[in-house]
């Protein structure tokens, strides 16, 4: 792992391992982004130092969510961007280039991940919590709660971020905060379309946009409609 300066090693330094899919995604636009930096918006929302655990490797680590400048975005892409980007971290074996503009490619989060399932996880604390997003311990959270949907072995041993293969300690209250969350996800809907900000030399980052709203007939509506076949299916027999 590249060394970096020791303000930035907090934020910077990762250590599981995301496996992604061999085929290649199919790229859904670019944006150009540049990190706002360290104390000017660099963690929009606040963070929390703690380390995190992979496979028994341990390093220290910033949780929280990340701040960019977008510029010379492509057209046609289905997330409408704003000058400015707050997205959380997916990747956690790669730097964050803080030092210059990268052009990002996005892709939808199913084919980042290869698999419906987690990607419906992420969704659903998408659509629980992230609302909640307003201080440096709920932000530290939920990228906490992100890293363990991504690099726990789910099957083996559930969600829990005091146990498993991917593990975080101190954060402050930001990982028992995490904890409850994960232990909801059942209980929630997935409100969300997701997708990932892919570059090869920093680390890949989560951005969604709201589902498309299905809209269900009213109780009323659906009685006139049931009335309406009724008296056609009538007169129908009645003909023959």
């Amino acid at each position: 792992m590249k060394m970096v300066p020791r303000i930035m090693a907090g934020l910077l330094l990762c250590c599981s391992l995301v496996s992604l899919p061999a085929t290649a995604s199919t790229i859904l636009g670019t944006v150009d982004l540049t990190y706002k930096g360290y104390n000017s918006g660099g963690f929009p929302a606040g963070y929390r130092n703690g380390t995190i655990t992979d496979h028994g490797t341990s390093e220290g680590a910033s949780a929280g969510l990340f701040g960019f400048d977008v510029s010379n975005a492509s057209s046609g892409s289905p997330i409408v961007w704003d000058d400015t980007l707050q997205a959380f971290c997916v990747q956690t074996n790669a730097l964050l280039d803080t030092s210059n503009t990268r052009t990002y490619s996005l892709v939808s989060a199913l084919d980042h991940f290869g698999n419906a399932s987690l990607v419906d996880q992420i969704g659903r604390l998408y659509t629980g919590y992230h609302n909640d997003v307003t201080s440096a311990d709920t932000s530290a959270a939920f990228q906490l709660a992100l890293w363990e949907l991504v690099d726990e072995d789910q099957q083996t041993n559930g969600l829990d971020l005091t146990g498993g293969q991917f593990t975080a300690t101190s954060f402050n209250t930001a990982r028992a905060t995490a904890n409850g969350w994960l232990s909801s996800l059942s209980s929630i809907t997935n409100g969300f379309n997701l997708f990932v900000l892919e570059n090869d030399g920093s680390q890949d980052l989560l951005v969604f946009k709201p589902a498309p709203t299905v809209r269900v007939p009213e109780p009323g509506t659906l009685a006139l409609m049931c009335l309406g076949l009724l008296v056609l299916g009538l007169r129908m027999r009645k003909r023959h």
